[in-house]
Parts: C-alpha cells; structure tokens; sequence
C-alpha cells in the first residue's frame, strides 16, 4: 500500500511491529519508481501505542491488520488520535469468507494464520462508539469502514440568528 500511495505523489508513513516486514517494504520501496522511497517513512511501531502526535495526518490506512491485533480497541483509538480533523481513517480487513480463504492458503504451506477475536462486527462497534458515522461497505472478501474525524466544536460558540429568529424575538419582549 506505501508504495501504491508513495506512486501517485502521496508522503507516506507505514509502521508494522515486526523489524523485517519494515526491511520489506523499504526493499520493494526502493525497487519502485523512482522517488517513492523518498516520499516513505517506515517505522516500527505498535498500533495501540503510535509514536507520532494526535492530528499528524490527513489519513490513516488500515488494511487487512486489525484481525492480528490483540488490542483492536486501542489501535482503533490511536489510528483515530492521529488523524486531523476533517481527516478519514479507512479500515480495511477480512471478512468471514477472506479469513476462510486465508486459513485454506496456509493450511495447503502447512502454515497457520495469526487472528485474534476483534471480527467486523466488533469494529464496526469501535468505530462507532463516540456516535460518529462510519460507511462500511463489504466486498466478496473484504469489508471496509471509513470514518471522518470529527472537528472540534467550540463551546459557547456564538451563531447570528436568521431574520425570522431575530423578529421573533423582538415580538416576545
């Protein structure tokens, strides 16, 4: 995915807990066009605890992780901490029939695949739990959510009353 974003000009920044899919990614960065690798930061991290300031950027990918994560709460959260305001966070992860798929491929390598108990359901009840809206929209193996970040209201706003609310208001004195 960084590279595909790095592709169309995008400044990128990837984390992954793990030290060798991040010498990965920074391998198949520099195999790309030319510039991509410059435009990517690659850091390791956890998800539940990100190193960078709450509203860093104007978007946060998530694709097919969430169901590796013991803590999809707290990577939900923090995914959301640092997006700006106005920004979307778009979650992207396996559905029952992707997990199946999946599961069919390792178990052929004699493999097993890493998942924890979040499920779609479960974060789709995390993304919603301020009351904030989030689209989801579910794909043969994939179901993915997108959330906008919420900005800021300030208490004790003042707004101008309409005309009608300001003769209203005169007629009542």
């Amino acid at each position: 995915m960084a590279a595909a974003l790095a592709g169309i000009r995008a400044f990128v920044t990837s984390i992954d807990i793990d030290f060798e899919t991040i010498v990965q990614a920074r391998d198949r960065l520099t195999s790309r066009a030319a510039g991509s690798a410059s435009r990517s930061r690659l850091v390791v991290a956890d998800a539940s605890r990100l190193p960078f300031p709450s509203d860093t950027f104007d978007a946060v990918f998530c694709f097919d992780s969430m169901h590796h994560m013991s803590g999809c709460s707290a990577a939900a959260e923090e995914m959301e901490r640092v997006v700006k305001p106005g920004g979307r966070l778009v979650m992207a992860d396996l559905n029952p029939k992707g997990l199946a798929a999946i599961r069919s491929l390792n178990a052929e390598r004699g493999e097993s695949h890493q998942e924890n108990a979040c499920g779609l359901e479960n974060l789709s009840r995390i993304l919603r739990s301020n009351g904030a809206h989030v689209d989801r929209h579910d794909y043969d193996f994939v179901s993915v959510f997108v959330k906008e970040k919420r900005k800021p209201t300030l208490p004790n706003t003042w707004t101008p009353l309409a005309a009608d609310d300001r003769q209203n208001r005169r007629r009542s004195s």
